[in-house]
């Protein structure tokens, strides 16, 4: 199964979603329908087996049956352009004007086809498919189509080891950045996209904190127990909000997002509601021990 950096980000907590909105999931679950192979759109056959053409061609004596066999492959390309749901700008507005100059043709054109004849079949199958060729059209396809194999993943993988709240928002996010995007940029893979958006995620929480916890008063020390921090992962790209205890002005424990208090092994020491550095032990999403080193900011 592919993996993808989506294990290792984090946004605001106030800000997860325990799901992928139902329009963002309309839309890669419209997507899921569409196969390439290459950079060649491959219609649907599969009322029957391409193998097949030929020895029922032969058999069949009734053209009505042909004919409804070829409508039913042209009918369902028709259908799935017209159920198609995009998300970025301008590959809406050519959806939008190509879907409407196909109702438009089919409407004088179609009814006049005589579809028992193969040939005929593949020529409304070409005409229906062409948007496809688009670079920007088969680019947002492709991306959509990740997008839905890894919501199914996630959707049906183990709670405990995956924060889903915070994949779903991940996925969301992502989503609303294809909405803008370039030709350029659409030509980019998912992990691509996922480590610029958690760079600058990362970067922007960072400068946030940095200049919220700067214009806060200043206590010589931070009493023993239980408080909330905003942290910041100084090896990684992980950051968020998240509660440590507090014994004798040091930090001693961390609460993973699974809940689980972890040790502190090196640093902790608190200095004005700031500890520049707690060393903590954890396990990635691959299975592999690591530390992480945090820089951590005391804000109640």
């Amino acid at each position: 199964m592919k993996k993808y950096f989506l294990f290792y980000f984090l946004f605001y907590f106030t800000k997860a979603y325990s799901q992928v909105s139902f329009e963002y999931l309309k839309i890669i679950t419209s997507a899921a329908q569409y196969t390439y192979i290459g950079v060649t759109y491959k219609p649907e056959y599969n009322w029957i087996r391409s193998s097949d053409w030929g020895t029922i061609a032969d058999l069949l004596s009734a053209r009505q049956e042909m004919y409804e066999r070829g409508h039913s492959i042209c009918r369902n390309e028709y259908v799935k352009l017209m159920n198609l749901v995009l998300i970025n700008n301008s590959n809406k507005i050519k959806l939008a004007s190509f879907r409407e100059k196909v109702k438009r043709w089919a409407e004088v054109n179609y009814p006049n086809i005589d579809l028992s004849i193969q040939s005929n079949v593949n020529s409304v199958l070409k005409y229906y498919t062409a948007l496809y060729d688009d670079p920007d059209i088969r680019n947002e396809i492709k991306l959509l189509n990740e997008l839905h194999v890894y919501y199914q993943d996630i959707a049906n993988s183990d709670p405990y080891k995956i924060n889903k709240g915070l994949v779903f928002d991940n996925i969301n996010t992502i989503l609303k950045e294809i909405q803008t995007y370039t030709s350029k940029q659409l030509t980019s893979d998912l992990n691509t996209i996922e480590l610029e958006l958690r760079q600058r995620k990362y970067n922007e929480f960072k400068s946030d904190i940095y200049k919220r916890f700067y214009n806060i008063s200043k206590i010589p020390k931070v009493s023993n127990g239980w408080h909330f921090v905003y942290f910041i992962e100084k090896n990684g790209l992980a950051f968020g909000q998240r509660s440590v205890l507090v014994e004798n002005g040091k930090v001693t424990k961390f609460k993973t997002w699974k809940g689980e208090d972890a040790q502190i092994i090196a640093g902790g020491s608190i200095v004005n509601q700031y500890c520049q550095s707690a060393v903590y032990s954890l396990i990635t999403a691959s299975g592999v021990f690591k530390n992480a080193e945090l820089e951590l900011f005391f804000m109640d």
